[in-house]
């Protein structure tokens, strides 16, 4: 999980870059990883939001898709090689 950074149940749908998604970048980097290794969705919700999907099911797959929707809209659109945060 990513100790002092607030996650937020639903990841921005701007049509920019937020601040939010300055401060997700590696957790973006890291769903994109796991995505493309295949990794069990459930371990990796566990392992980056801290969510149990035996216990909250419903909110651990939206959590999961809306953020790697992000990650997605982030990466098609060049943002994540960017380091600064928007202004």
């Amino acid at each position: 999980m990513f100790q002092g950074i607030n996650l937020a149940d639903e990841a921005p749908s701007d049509d920019k870059l937020t601040e939010y998604d300055a401060q997700h970048r590696t957790l973006y980097l890291r769903l994109l990883d796991a995505e493309r290794q295949k990794l069990n969705w459930e371990d990796v919700v566990q392992a980056l939001f801290d969510i149990d999907p035996k216990r909250e099911l419903g909110r651990a797959r939206r959590v999961l898709e809306s953020h790697l929707v992000r990650a997605h809209w982030i990466a098609e659109n060049g943002f994540l090689t960017q380091a600064e945060a928007p202004s």
